[in-house]
């Protein structure tokens, strides 16, 4: 953190002495040159102007004025939820001065079963309880992640643990496959027990689809993962002497949202700025979530893709969704293969939202008009349904919007395994 303010302090100084250089006596292409090295430089100052307020502004959250508990959800895209994906473990942290210690570790389910008990209901953020309160996140955590927009998630995960009388974190942190593959590029391998070595090259296809074979009964392989989940934890809190290039490797799998973390309680806090935070934007938004309603595990072989033309002022937009789902392994678990709604083996139910820069008018599932749900989100227009989908084959909702020009929207992905796409195109049809 100093040494970057000195950067940064030392770059300012600069700027303001070339600004402040007599240029007449450059001519032609000389004062060219010169004018867009500055140009240059002041876009370079104000990132490092930036990058000293943020590793100053952070420097709470590593312990530097006293000890910060962090509570980490460990997640899986293979059963989809909108943030991170299903919630299947956590692990709760103490960092003081620099210094990790993990104190405590679990499924999902050891919480669950205790806000069953206690009573537990869903009771705050009110945005998050209106439409989601009827999945009862709370008591069931592992929907505790069905918002895209993770701070919800995180201020009701911190309510609910106050309640049930855990120590309230100061951090709520999410990690899944593809932000583990980037801790595990900077750890090195990690033996993890019976899930095995992990490194940055399997991990993904070891955690997302591998696990489901890997063990005789479900009961097995959730305490594998509890165990692996402990030991790349571990191995974090052991990293020391780490130099920039190592932490650099982190950078893609946080671009595509594998690591969030949010501070309860305070909405402007230093990880909105940092890009990881996983709140939904302000600007319009162009996106859908595909959420597993069949507690199977069918997600590791479905792709999602969504196509959308934008409304303008003189015309309405459109869009197309596709859901397409694959076949699991010969001889996959029953909890992979089979689900809880009544479907066919190896169906699967998915709970679609639909985020559009303008309000969907109507919309038709494989070519038979569709009833929606429609909501409000956070100043978003969003459409829902739920599609079965059978095996080998692919679910197409196509839409209308309403006209009406609004700014380019911003395009939310949710974590998948498979690919999961937004494009956006300037005609319909």
């Amino acid at each position: 953190s100093a040494d970057v303010a000195v950067v940064a302090a030392a770059a300012d100084t600069g700027l303001r002495d070339l600004e402040d250089l007599d240029r007449r006596w450059f001519l032609g292409p000389a004062r060219t040159e010169v004018d867009e090295a500055l140009d240059e430089l002041r876009e370079r100052t104000d990132t490092l102007d930036k990058l000293a307020r943020l590793s100053h502004d952070a420097l709470p959250y590593l312990g530097a004025d006293g000890p910060q508990r962090g509570f980490v959800l460990v997640c899986t895209p293979a059963e989809a939820r909108a943030s991170c994906g299903f919630p299947g473990n956590w692990v709760e942290f103490v960092i003081d001065d620099g210094a990790a210690d993990l104190v405590d570790s679990g499924r999902i389910n050891s919480l669950e079963v205790d806000a069953v008990e206690a009573g537990l209901t869903l009771s705050d953020p009110p945005e998050f309880v209106a439409h989601y309160g009827r999945f009862d996140p709370v008591p069931t955590l592992r929907n505790i992640s069905l918002t895209p927009d993770f701070p919800s998630s995180a201020e009701a995960l911190a309510t609910a643990l106050d309640e049930l009388g855990r120590p309230r974190p100061d951090v709520i942190a999410a990690v899944n496959t593809d932000g583990l593959e980037g801790v595990l590029r900077v750890t090195g391998p990690v033996d993890t027990g019976p899930m095995g070595v992990l490194d940055s090259s399997n991990v993904r296809d070891r955690l997302d689809v591998e696990q489901y074979n890997r063990f005789e009964t479900q009961g097995e392989r959730t305490d594998a993962l509890e165990e692996a989940s402990r030991a790349v934890v571990e191995a974090v809190t052991m990293l020391a002497n780490l130099d920039a290039a190592a932490v650099r490797r982190l950078s893609e799998p946080i671009d595509r949202g594998g690591m969030l973390a949010w501070v309860p309680g305070e909405p402007d806090n230093v990880f909105v700025e940092m890009g990881v935070s996983g709140a939904l934007p302000a600007e319009p938004i162009a996106g859908v979530t595909a959420q597993n309603s069949a507690a199977n595990k069918l997600d590791a072989f479905r792709s999602v893709s969504m196509t959308l033309t934008p409304s303008t002022d003189r015309t309405a937009g459109c869009g197309t969704v596709e859901l397409a789902l694959g076949e699991a392994p010969a001889g996959s678990p029953a909890y992979v293969v089979d689900n809880a709604v009544g479907l066919p083996t190896g169906w699967t139910k998915s709970w679609v939202s639909i985020y559009t820069p303008t309000p969907v008018l109507s919309a038709t599932l494989d070519g038979e008009p569709v009833e929606l749900e429609r909501r409000e989100e956070f100043g978003h227009p969003v459409v829902a349904l739920f599609v079965d989908t059978a095996p080998n084959s692919t679910s197409t909702i196509e839409f209308e919007l309403q006209q009406g020009a609004t700014d380019e929207p911003v395009t939310l992905v949710q974590p998948s395994v498979q690919p999961y796409t937004v494009t956006l195109t300037d005609h319909c049809g």
